[in-house]
């Protein structure tokens, strides 16, 4: 199993957090390649990004103010039109608007309290400004 190494190094660098989809030996498998000297984890929490206090450890969140991919993201490699944390967007109306998180396939903008659409619906409606 191949992990996305520029995600690994984001997340090692504190830059984003991990959101737990329920498979917790992905879950391991991510947080130790990120940081190889801490413990497994049980799965209990939502989110996990890199501890403020010891940055070779992974720190376990039920919410956070930082971008977050779902672990099944960390399977896939990056292409240049794939939605991330923090690009900005604009519609065919031109109306712009700022991703925040991406979660099982569903795209949230900064200021949503859900999900706003899903990946190919976002593509659809959506060009990336370069």
């Amino acid at each position: 199993m191949k992990l996305n190494k520029k995600l690994i190094k984001k997340l090692r660098n504190g830059e984003i957090a991990v959101h737990h989809n329920g498979d917790v030996e992905l879950l391991n498998k991510i947080l130790k390649k990120a940081f190889p000297d801490n413990i497994d984890t049980s799965g209990n929490y939502t989110y996990y990004k890199r501890n403020s206090y010891d940055k070779k450890e992974w720190s376990p969140l039920s919410s956070t103010k930082l971008p977050t991919f779902s672990s099944v993201l960390f399977l896939k490699g990056e292409t240049d039109d794939e939605i991330k944390p923090n690009q900005v967007w604009k519609s065919k109306q031109g109306k712009r608007v700022k991703i925040h998180s991406l979660d099982d396939n569903e795209v949230w903008l900064i200021g949503s309290t859900s999900p706003v659409y899903d990946v190919e619906e976002f593509k659809e409606c959506f060009t990336l400004i370069k």
